[in-house]
Parts: C-alpha cells; sequence; structure tokens
C-alpha cells in the first residue's frame, strides 16, 4: 500500500497538486472561517461576524458602526395579532403613528453604544396592507459625523417633494417619494428588506410600488453628538373596494405622474398631508405629550380606515 502511494505521489503530478490544495482549503476553513460556516461549527477558531450584517443605504441608513464596537443585534419576529395606535414607544422616545390599527411585526436593536433600535409595523384592511411604518432611532447620543448622510433622501430630485427645516441646534426634514418592492430592490438596510419579507410570509401581499412619506430627524445633544430619529411612513396606492393598485408601478414617477389624472390625485393627496404630517412628528419628539392634541389632519392619511 505504502509502496502504491510512492509511486502515485512521483508519478501523479496532477493529483498530487489537488491533494495538497484540498490539505490547504480545509487549514484554512478550519482557523479562518466564513462567518455562514462558524456558525454552522461554533466550535472552530476566531469570531463569526453576524449574517445579518449592515449595509450602507442613504434612504434609510443604517446604525452607524460606533467605532468599531458594535457586536451584532437582537431581532425579533413579532405577533402581528397584536396592535397598537395612535403611537408606538420606541428606546425612550415615543413615536405618533397614523390613524388605524397598526400591527408590530419586527423589532430589532444594535449591541454598539449607540444602541439603535428599529420597529416595523403593517395596518392592513380586509387582509390588503394599506400601510407599512418602519422607526428608527438611537437610544445613545452619536458623534454627528456617523448621521450625516440621514438627511440624504431630503435632497433627491426625484423626490415629489422634499420639506427641510434647519436650526442651529436641529435639521428636520420630510420628503415624499415612490419606494419599489419587487424583489431585491426592497431597500440596502437589512432590517428593512428582512421587515418587508416577514410581512410576505405571514401571508400580507404587498404591492409592487407604495408611496412613502419619510421623516428625517438630527438634534444637537451635549459634547458634539447627536440624537437622530426617523419614521417611514409607507402607503399603498390601492383602489378601496377592488384592493387593486391605482394605476401600474410605471407611471408613478415624478416625470410620468402627471399623465394619469387617478395616480396624480393620489399623490397630491400626499403631498397635502406631508406637512400636517412633518409638524406632528417633531411636536412629538420635542413633547410626547404633544401627540394626543395631534389634529386630524396630521393623523389621517390618505389611506387611513374610513
Amino acid at each position: 500500500m505504502m509502496t502504491s502511494l510512492y509511486h502515485l505521489w512521483h508519478r501523479a503530478g496532477l493529483w498530487r497538486a489537488c491533494l495538497i490544495i484540498s490539505v490547504l482549503s480545509l487549514t484554512m476553513a478550519a482557523f479562518l472561517p466564513t462567518a455562514s460556516l462558524k456558525h454552522l461549527a461554533p466550535w472552530l477558531p476566531g469570531k463569526a461576524p453576524p449574517l445579518l450584517a449592515p449595509a450602507k443605504d442613504t434612504a434609510h441608513p443604517r446604525p452607524p458602526e460606533g467605532g468599531g464596537d458594535t457586536e451584532g443585534g437582537k431581532v425579533a419576529y413579532l405577533d402581528p395579532s397584536q396592535s397598537v395606535s395612535d403611537r408606538a414607544p420606541l428606546a425612550g422616545h415615543v413615536f405618533p403613528l397614523p390613524e388605524g390599527q397598526w400591527h408590530p411585526v419586527l423589532a430589532a436593536q444594535t449591541n454598539d453604544r449607540a444602541a439603535f433600535s428599529f420597529l416595523a409595523l403593517i395596518r392592513t384592511d380586509h387582509g390588503a396592507v394599506t400601510g407599512f411604518i418602519t422607526l428608527q432611532t438611537n437610544q445613545n447620543p452619536v458623534p454627528a459625523e456617523l448621521v450625516e448622510s440621514l438627511l440624504t433622501p431630503c435632497h433627491d430630485d426625484r423626490n415629489y417633494t422634499n420639506l427641510n427645516q434647519e436650526a442651529p441646534d436641529m435639521a428636520d426634514c420630510v420628503y415624499v417619494a415612490n419606494a419599489v418592492l419587487e424583489k431585491g430592490m426592497v431597500s440596502n438596510n437589512p432590517l428593512i428588506a428582512e421587515a418587508v419579507a416577514h410581512v410576505q410570509q405571514l401571508g400580507f401581499p404587498l404591492p409592487p410600488l407604495m408611496i412613502v412619506t419619510g421623516w428625517r430627524h438630527i438634534s444637537a445633544a451635549k459634547n458634539g453628538l447627536a440624537q437622530t430619529a426617523t419614521e417611514d411612513v409607507l402607503l399603498s396606492p390601492l383602489d378601496r373596494e377592488t384592493h387593486q393598485m391605482l394605476a401600474p408601478p410605471d407611471v408613478w414617477s415624478k416625470e410620468t405622474i402627471t399623465a394619469n389624472p387617478v395616480a396624480e390625485e393620489f399623490i397630491n393627496k400626499v403631498l397635502h398631508w406631508a406637512p400636517y404630517w412633518q409638524k406632528g412628528l417633531l411636536q412629538a419628539f420635542i413633547d410626547p405629550k404633544s401627540i394626543e392634541f395631534l389634529p386630524v389632519e396630521a393623523t389621517r392619511d390618505p389611506m387611513a380606515p374610513q
């Protein structure tokens, strides 16, 4: 046996090369495991990065990595049979909600020094999703330079509108745009993508396109730090009777919306509602008790229950 292996080693060069490469590959896999291999075989040396690694996204910024201190985070899939109305508490803040019963579907929190928290909720009408909300805020203030990109979507010329407010100690904006929810195009933010996938897995169909009213807020904290909050309200442009889209997805761009009167009417309703909603969000961020007194113009979105 040994003699046969000896001759094979010296005469079969290709076999010898394959054997060497196989041994080296196994050695590297054992001492430098990938994230997926490490999670499957936790006894291997090294530290596994989180499988749900946040990705860069300017429209929906991921939680900053906090100087490399990130250790991953927690994701919880929530019971959609539960519901909340009027407001949703998150990381020491209280976010107002538009009218209707909202069902939390996914919550998450990072373990970095900012302790970013995330919450996703849906509103339904006879099985059809009429609204989809994502909330994100940081419990601990972070360096201001880490959240500068938060306001990037508020200056996108493709939006239907951009409502920007600035003061020495804060920046606040609302923008209205369309959001494509087709597979692979949802968001680079893994939490938003995961929330959308979870809603679909629960059996709630989402339209291929929704109209998003996005709110972005940055306020100054002590020692050059900043506090942030975002709330994105995605509304389904559906016919209330048939639950079908009011117009095909390709007519909802800023350039083509005027060619379809039904779609244009829906966008105009959102544009009328957006300034009231922005004012209510800012008031609630400054004083959570003001949620009790928000006017109906702020809380009744174009797809609110009738």
